[in-house]
C-alpha cells in the first residue's frame, strides 16, 4: 500500500496531511497563545500569514488528492502519475508486447494477414478504446468487405524508430506470415539517429533535479506544465529533427534503414506500403511538415514502395481538435478516423483487390471528379485475359484521367457478351493543378 504505483507513495501522501494538520494546530496556537496587545501589528501580520499559509494549505491537498487519484490523462511523455495510470487502466499488451489481440502463430488458411507497423502514434497513446484506432477503423472495413478474410494487425511500441523496426518485422514475415506490412512513418521515426547530449537529449524527459514527482503529484503537474515546455529539449525538438533529416550522413543512414525494409519485404514476397502519419502539432522554426513528407515520400517512390501522405488530410482541420488534449499531442479520435479513411481510399478502396499494382502519385489537388463506363482495347500483349488501371496527364489545367475498374461490378456475367479482350472499364476523370507526366497502371488476372 506504501509502495510506490498508480497512487505514488502513499506514505508521502499522508506525510502532506500531517504537515497540514500541523500548520492548523500552529495556527490555533498563536491564536490563541500571542500576545497581540503587546505586539498588535506583528500578530496582524503572523496572524494573517498563517491564516493565508493554512488557506494555501487546503488548496494544495485538494489538488495533491485530485491528481494523485481521480486525474486519468496521458501527456506527451507518460511520465506521470495520471498518465501511468491512464496506461494501467486503459491498456492490455499481447505476447508481443503491443497494445492488441493475441494472434495465433499459424495463419488460418485463405486469410490475408496485414500488418501496421508503427510507434505510439500507431499504438493509440490517449485513445482509450482500441477500435477507435486507425488500423481497428480500417480492419471493421474488411470485415464489411467479408467477414474473416483479412486479419489486421497492429504491432507498435511508443518510442519505436525506424532502426528499432527490423526486428519485429523480420518475426511477423517468418513467424506470423503476413502477407502485407504497412510501415506507419513518422518523422521522429529518425531521431535515434540524431546527435543527443547528457545537456540536450530530446529522447529523454527533462527531470528535475530537485524533485522526485511520486512525493508530490501536484508539484509534479505544475513542473510538467511550467518548466519542462521550456525545456531547450522540448522547445526545440522539431528544428533537432529538421536539421538530422537535413544532414547528409544522418539521411544516408536513415534512407538505409528503409531500404532494408523494403528489400526484406520483397525478397520474402511480402507487400510493402508506407503511411506517413503527421505531426498534429509542430513548433520551432525550422520544421516545414511539407518538406519533410515530401522528401521521405520522393524518397520512398523512388525505391517503388507505395505511399499515402496523411498530411494533406489533416489541413482543414484545427489542430486543437485533434490532439489528445492540450498536453499530449498526439492524435485523437478525430485524427484516427481522418487516417482511416485517408488509408482505406489510398490503399484498399476500389483497387483493393487488385493484387498486381505498379502506381505513380500525381502532384497537384483534385478539384474534380466524373466516371463513365467504356470498352477499353485489347490488353497489351502478354497479359491475357486481365483488367487495367490506366493513368496519364497531359499539360497544365488539362484532365487527369484514371480508368479503374471494380471486381464486384465487374463481374464474369456482365463480360458475357464482350469480347473477354476488351474487358469492361471505369474512367474516372479528377482535374488537377499541377499535373505530372506519368503512365502507370495494375492489373489482376479475371477468375
Amino acid at each position: 500500500m506504501l509502495t510506490s504505483g498508480v497512487f505514488g507513495y502513499l506514505f508521502d501522501y499522508l506525510l502532506w496531511w500531517i504537515l497540514l494538520a500541523s500548520l492548523f494546530v500552529h495556527t490555533w496556537c498563536f491564536l490563541r497563545i500571542f500576545p497581540r496587545t503587546k505586539h498588535r501589528k506583528a500578530g496582524l501580520v503572523l496572524g494573517n500569514a498563517l491564516v493565508f499559509a493554512c488557506m494555501l494549505g487546503v488548496a494544495a491537498i485538494i489538488g495533491e488528492t485530485y491528481f494523485r487519484f481521480v486525474s486519468v490523462a496521458t501527456d506527451a511523455f507518460g511520465m506521470s502519475l495520471p498518465a501511468r495510470r491512464w496506461f494501467a487502466l486503459h491498456t492490455t499488451l499481447n505476447s508481443l508486447g503491443c497494445r492488441d489481440e493475441e494472434w495465433s502463430v499459424e495463419k488460418p488458411p485463405g486469410v490475408r494477414r496485414i500488418a501496421f507497423l508503427g510507434d505510439s502514434f500507431t499504438y493509440g497513446w490517449g485513445i482509450q478504446r482500441v477500435e477507435d484506432r486507425f488500423t481497428e477503423r480500417v480492419g471493421a472495413r474488411f470485415a464489411k468487405r467479408g467477414a474473416g478474410a483479412v486479419e489486421v494487425m497492429n504491432v507498435a511500441k511508443p518510442g519505436w524508430g525506424t532502426e528499432d523496426q527490423m526486428a519485429p518485422l523480420a518475426n511477423l514475415v517468418t513467424r506470423y506470415g503476413v502477407d502485407e506490412i504497412v510501415l506507419c512513418y513518422v518523422p521522429n521515426d529518425v531521431e535515434k539517429r540524431l546527435p543527443r547530449t547528457d545537456e540536450f537529449d530530446p529522447i529523454r524527459p527533462p527531470e528535475s533535479r530537485f524533485m522526485d514527482p511520486d512525493r508530490s503529484c501536484l508539484l509534479d503537474h505544475l513542473y510538467r506544465r511550467i518548466c519542462v515546455p521550456r525545456a531547450a529539449s522540448v522547445r526545440d525538438y522539431h528544428d533537432w529533427l529538421a536539421d538530422g533529416l537535413d544532414d547528409p550522413d544522418i539521411w544516408r543512414a536513415h534512407t538505409g534503414d528503409l531500404s532494408d525494409i523494403a528489400r526484406f519485404c520483397g525478397e520474402h514476397g511480402v507487400k510493402f506500403r508506407v503511411a506517413l502519419l503527421p505531426f498534429v502539432r509542430t513548433g520551432g522554426e525550422k520544421y516545414v511538415a511539407s518538406a519533410v513528407h515530401g522528401k521521405v515520400a520522393e524518397f520512398l517512390r523512388g525505391i517503388d514502395v507505395e505511399v499515402v501522405d496523411l498530411l494533406p488530410a489533416l489541413a482543414d482541420h484545427d489542430p486543437a481538435t485533434l490532439t489528445v488534449n492540450r498536453h499530449d499531442a498526439h492524435p485523437n479520435e478525430r485524427a484516427h478516423e481522418i487516417f482511416a479513411d485517408a488509408i482505406w481510399e489510398r490503399f484498399y478502396g476500389d483497387d483493393g483487390d487488385l493484387v498486381d499494382r505498379h502506381t505513380v502519385t500525381p502532384a497537384g489537388t483534385q478539384i474534380g471528379k466524373a466516371s463513365a463506363w467504356i470498352d477499353y482495347p485489347a490488353p497489351p500483349t502478354g497479359f491475357g485475359r486481365s483488367m487495367y488501371i490506366f493513368s496519364a496527364t497531359w499539360v497544365r489545367s488539362s484532365p487527369f484521367l484514371t480508368m479503374r475498374t471494380s471486381p464486384r461490378t465487374c463481374s464474369p456475367s456482365r463480360m458475357s457478351d464482350r469480347d473477354a479482350t476488351a474487358p469492361l472499364m471505369r474512367i474516372s476523370v479528377s482535374l488537377v493543378t499541377r499535373p505530372v507526366p506519368v503512365i502507370s497502371w495494375s492489373s489482376f488476372s479475371l477468375k
